[in-house]
């Protein structure tokens, strides 16, 4: 029984590290990415995301591997489009440039 707990405590953990809040429906007012596509961004209409000592609207994550590649493209998508979006902002700071906020997850709204 013990073992089960233990089990159940460290198949949980990795869930408490990056906890998420997600966002309301937001307009993409600006995007881009570096000229190298290593570090993508969006900017989001409305109030400031993230952890307190990264807060803003301007949301970062990594664009040059093939997850980053296919953010890049589904949210340029929706930019264009002029559909909303809703990110799962994550409770850590983007590592590479850590005065910005990052997500783990985004949803687009056809709104």
């Amino acid at each position: 029984m013990i073992r089960k707990l233990l089990l159940a405590a460290l198949c949980a953990m990795p869930m408490l590290a990056n906890a998420t809040t997600l966002t309301s429906p937001r307009k993409i007012v600006d995007m881009g990415c570096h000229q190298d596509g290593s570090v993508c961004y969006v900017t989001l209409a409305g109030s400031l995301v993230g952890p307190t000592n990264c807060q803003g609207t301007s949301v970062r994550w990594i664009g040059n591997d093939n997850s980053g590649k296919l953010t890049l493209s589904m949210l340029t998508a929706a930019f264009l489009a002029g559909k909303n979006v809703a990110l799962a902002i994550s409770d850590q700071c983007f590592t590479t440039q850590p005065v910005y906020p990052t997500f783990l997850y985004y949803n687009i709204h056809n709104e």
